[in-house]
This record gives structure tokens, C-alpha cells and sequence, in this order.
């Protein structure tokens, strides 16, 4: 049978036996038949009349190809078709509202990806239609802060201009856009721990053992793994499980100035048994301060974001609706370590955490 048209329009299956079952049909069986093999054929999109002359990309659209590798949408939208689809990820961009229904009635958590082969003849965009043009799907009210295509709004009006220009010139001849590079993490234990930690790095998914006193006070003891990063940006990470070695055990996102055990910083952690904080030190080897966040535990989502010398925490259940903590004025040097951190707060007793969906967003993003 082509395509997978019947069922969803009530066609059952086959009974033990060989016995067919309907209900009512929508349409002759032909018809819906007809209707997959349609459906099936819909497979080229034809040549983007945006594209230069000759058929290649314009200087925009070559320009708007390395930012779209640069900003890894191909974690989304890659391989031959710029979709995921096929390994059944769905995703919530910051789109699904009440008004979207639901999934096979269930509720609805996320939206299968879209290709992006033929956008320029494809308005409205979104599953519901909700940007009348490309550019509009950047927008906040499309895109909130916390979600994948926000970090786009962080960049220039041309760049943004340029992005969308590649996006309406990708047509079936256009090849598949490769990842972005991963930039490596650095890890170490920072202060005088009681029993050496490690790191795994797999994807976006980093697993950290650590022991270490505490991060607090005028010097730390704890694990950070951690990339330098120059100007605005944004770390967030998931903290979907942590040992209990302690009430007070710490897991989560880091701004630090340096690898200074009494380095100013600030961050935004996970506990097992005191809920989420925002903690920071504003000078070297000076006192640390507390804000306390919800009485959650993991999993759950944190966040630290640097604009100018501003710091912010905040933290999430979901990843897409964000809270602040509390935010902090430090100067802090450039680039700066933005990274994940995890003490035992028990020295010499190893903890472990699991992070997922890892993400650090230069310029604001996320």
C-alpha cells in the first residue's frame, strides 16, 4: 500500500486471520489510496527562483548557509531533506499553545520538523501558521527566550536577513549543511578535593563525578567542566539526575572568571534536599551569597545568562518556560568560563551527575 494514508483516515489493519476492519471510511479506499500515492509523489520542490542566475546561491545566500552551520540548525534540520523526522524526534519551539490539540490524543509535546526544501514558496510557516513570513518565525512572540530559534535574534539585522535568504534559496539541488564543530570542554577539579573527579562527554549529554567541600565562601572545592566564551552568551543544561551525597550537594550552570579556586562567579545549581539556587561571589577570595529558587530537585533545568556584566539565573521544568532567580552585576574578564559544576559537598565522597541537552548559546542566545 503506498504511504500511510489510511490510517489516520480510520483504516484499522488486519485482524488475527486476515480479517480487514473499518469504520466508516472517510473516502472509497481507492480514493485514500489515490490520495497516499499523491502524497508520495510529492518529493522535489523544482528550482528556488530567489537563486542566482546560474542556479547558485546569491552572496547572501552563501552567507546565510555558514550561519545556519554555525548555529548547528542542523541538529534540526540536517541530513539530504534539513529534517530530523525520520528518527521521530519532535520538538517544542516555543510554539505548542493550548489552542494546538493533541497528538494521537495524547498531549501534544512536541512537532515533528518540517523540511526546509521549498520554504520560498511555503507561507505561512509554523505548524499553525502563526509567521506570515520567514523572518517573523525569529520573532518573540514565535521564538521565546529559551528556545532553539531564539538565539538567532541575537544576531545583526543582516545576519538575520542573510540566514533567511539561504532559507529561501534551498531547493532540490541544495546539499545537506554539516553540523557545527563541536568546540571541546575542558575539565578539572578546581581546590584542594578529597578524591579526584571525571568527566564523560557524549553529544550533549556530559556525566560528571565529583567530590569537593562545597562552592561557597571564599574558596571552592568542586568539578568544572567548561568552554571560554567572549562576550554575551547563555549556558543551560538539563540536570536530570544527582546523588545524594548531601542536602546541600550542588549541580548545575557556571560564569567564572577564572579556574582560581576564590574566582568571582556565579551560578545557578541543583540540590537533592534544599531545591534550586542562584549563588555567586562578587569579588576574589570574598564571601558568597544565596538565592534561593524553588523547592525543586532533579531533574530539572538551569540556566545562566551573561549580558554585559550582568549574570542571571534562572531554571525551568520544561526547558521552554523559564524563571529567574536573580541577577548580579560582576565584571568579569574576557572570555569568560562558562561551564557546569558539581560538588559532593561531602570531600572525599564522590557524587555523580548526569547532564542532557547541554547548550552553550554565544551572544545571548537561548
Amino acid at each position: 500500500m503506498p504511504g500511510n494514508v489510511r490510517n489516520p483516515l480510520d483504516w484499522l489493519g488486519v485482524e488475527t486471520g486476515g480479517e480487514m476492519r473499518y469504520r466508516p471510511p472517510a473516502m472509497p479506499i481507492l480514493e485514500l489510496d489515490a490520495l497516499a500515492a499523491y502524497v508520495s509523489s510529492l518529493n522535489t520542490v523544482g528550482r528556488s527562483p530567489l537563486r542566482a542566475a546560474d542556479g547558485a546561491l546569491t552572496a547572501d545566500g552563501v552567507a546565510g548557509r555558514a550561519l545556519f552551520q554555525s548555529l548547528d540548525c542542523a541538529s534540526c534540520h540536517g541530513g539530504a531533506d534539513f529534517t530530523d523526522s525520520t528518527s521521530g524526534s519532535l520538538h517544542d519551539i516555543g510554539t505548542i499553545r493550548a489552542s494546538s490539540g493533541k497528538r494521537l490524543g495524547q498531549t501534544l509535546s512536541g512537532i515533528d520538523t518540517p523540511t526546509l526544501r521549498g520554504l520560498w514558496h511555503g507561507a505561512p510557516y509554523l505548524h499553525d501558521g502563526a509567521a506570515a513570513t520567514l523572518d517573523a518565525v525569529f520573532d518573540a512572540a514565535n521564538a521565546p527566550d529559551g528556545t532553539a530559534h531564539a538565539v538567532v535574534r541575537s544576531r545583526s539585522a543582516t545576519e538575520r536577513a542573510q540566514l533567511v535568504a539561504f532559507l529561501r534559496q534551498i531547493d532540490d539541488r541544495e546539499p545537506a549543511v554539516p553540523g557545527a564543530q563541536p568546540v571541546p570542554w575542558t575539565s578539572a577539579d578546581l581546590g584542594a578535593v578529597g578524591a579526584a573527579g571525571s568527566t564523560a562527554v557524549v553529544g550533549s549529554t556530559v556525566t560528571i563525578t565529583a567530590s569537593g567541600a562545597d562552592i561557597w565562601g571564599a574558596t571552592d572545592e568542586f568539578r568544572f567542566v567548561w568552554q571560554p566564551l567572549t562576550g554575551d552568551g547563555t549556558i543551560q543544561a538539563r540536570v536530570a539526575s544527582q546523588t545524594d551525597t548531601s542536602a546541600w550537594a550542588k549541580a548545575g550552570v557556571m560564569i567564572r572568571g577564572s579556574t582560581n579556586p576564590q574566582a568571582r562567579h556565579a551560578m545557578t545549581v541543583v540540590t537533592p534536599r534544599n531545591g534550586v539556587a542562584f549563588q555567586r561571589r562578587l569579588t576574589l577570595g570574598g564571601s558568597s551569597a544565596h538565592t534561593a529558587g524553588s523547592r525543586s530537585a532533579a531533574p530539572r533545568w538551569v540556566r545562566m545568562r551573561r549580558s554585559g556584566d550582568v549574570l542571571t539565573g534562572a531554571e525551568s521544568a520544561d526547558g521552554s518556560v523559564w524563571t529567574d532567580i536573580g541577577s548580579v552585576t560582576i565584571a568579569l574578564p574576557q572570555p569568560a568560563l562558562f561551564g557546569l559544576c558539581v560538588t559532593s559537598h561531602a570531600d572525599g565522597v564522590l557524587g555523580t551527575v548526569v547532564f542532557e541537552q547541554v547548550a552553550l548559546l554565544p551572544n545571548g542566545g537561548g
